[in-house]
């Protein structure tokens, strides 16, 4: 639902997987 408001909440998006991945991996 998020994604609806645009590129920006795309890209925080993506970082926030990141983050996830990173946190899985540490």
């Amino acid at each position: 639902p998020l994604a609806r408001m645009g590129a920006t909440v795309t890209g925080i998006d993506a970082v926030e997987k990141n983050i996830k991945i990173a946190s899985f991996h540490s």
